[in-house]
């Protein structure tokens, strides 16, 4: 009986195996250097957009360090020799630098109508020819060109030195990944913060205006009616402060008047402005007529009614001379003619 098939039988079984492992042993080599790529990609990634955001509220924030942190932190996680932020205005014929590492001041490339999206050192895409040229004259043998048109902006990463021996020229895939994800980070930001400062000057101006104004400004919460806010003039006017003038109803600082104050709040509630005259007493005990306009108003998704207050005392008083004079007699202070004829 000769052994030798079975030997052979089981060399090729044995080989089978071992072949099939070794095919195992490589998938699993390249899902691990995926895996570590992607897990360095999702960490850069997250460094970036918590640095970011760290420089974003900041208490001495200004926008412009906002830049400069991205570009730091690409060169300094990427390993790049040169990052750039660049932007253009209309009508685009150029792109100019706004924030760079790694390329002089003056910086800057020309650009068709539309600027490609995404452009590489091995697939320029729509990238002029003439921007191209002057890519090579900065000396970067490698690039890559992100651009988010309808924001006017581009970032651009270079290498000036070749660090592969086969396809040297293209930044890795991953690279690409966390600068686009990096630009729009930035770009979200940039506006938030912009936005965040606009509110902040408009609130500053609206304060200004709220405080400055010679009538009393009255802001009340539509749905339980209680005073949200008031200027400086409705505390001197009804001589309380804000924290005393919130506990109290509107009603409450009324002469008789509660029912006028009521119609004109559901009339004012139902889109319909409303001016009226009423007596008041301050918190000092003092009676005032007023001249009450009452208007809803909208702040974001919130309704509310102001309330413009004027001192009319002055006024109703001259306005009761008159008609004293008017129909009584200036010596007498008896009523006149004027009177009982308008009596009668």
């Amino acid at each position: 009986m000769n052994p030798r098939p079975d030997l052979e039988q089981a060399l090729d079984y044995y080989r089978q195996q071992y072949d099939e492992i070794g095919g195992r042993l490589l998938r699993l080599q390249q899902e691990l250097t995926q895996a570590r790529r992607d897990a360095r990609r999702n960490r850069t990634i997250a460094l970036i957009v918590q640095r970011l955001y760290e420089c974003a509220n900041q208490q001495e924030f200004v926008i412009e360090s906002l830049g400069e942190t991205l570009i730091a932190l690409l060169v300094e996680s990427l390993g790049v020799d040169c990052a750039a932020l660049l932007y253009w205005q209309d009508p685009v014929d150029q792109c100019r630098l706004e924030y760079g590492l790694g390329l002089t001041t003056d910086f800057a490339l020309p650009l068709p109508d539309a600027p490609p999206v995404r452009a590489t050192s091995l697939n320029p895409g729509t990238l002029p020819i003439a921007a191209q040229a002057v890519l090579q004259s900065e000396g970067l043998r490698s690039w890559l060109w992100l651009a988010i048109p309808e924001a006017g902006q581009a970032l651009l990463l270079g290498n000036r030195q070749l660090k592969k021996v086969i396809d040297d020229q293209a930044l890795e895939e991953a690279d690409q990944v966390i600068a686009a994800a990096a630009l729009k980070v930035y770009l979200g930001l940039r506006e938030q913060q912009k936005t965040f400062r606009a509110l902040q000057i408009a609130e500053t101006n609206y304060r200004t205006l709220f405080e400055s104004a010679h009538e009393a400004f009255v802001v009340f919460d539509v749905r339980n009616g209680a005073l949200l806010d008031a200027n400086q003039r409705t505390v001197e006017l009804m001589g309380c402060s804000l924290t005393e003038l919130r506990r109290c109803l509107p009603a409450n600082w009324m002469v008789s008047a509660e029912w006028v104050w009521k119609r004109s709040w559901l009339r004012a509630l139902a889109g319909r402005p409303q001016r009226f005259e009423c007596e008041i007493h301050t918190a000092t005990d003092q009676c005032l007529w007023v001249e009450i306009n009452l208007n809803r108003i909208h702040a974001g998704q919130q309704r509310l009614l102001l309330a413009v207050v004027r001192d009319v005392t002055q006024r109703r008083q001259s306005e009761q001379q008159l008609r004293h004079h008017a129909f009584h007699d200036a010596l007498t202070q008896l009523p006149n003619r004027a009177l009982v004829l308008q009596s009668l």
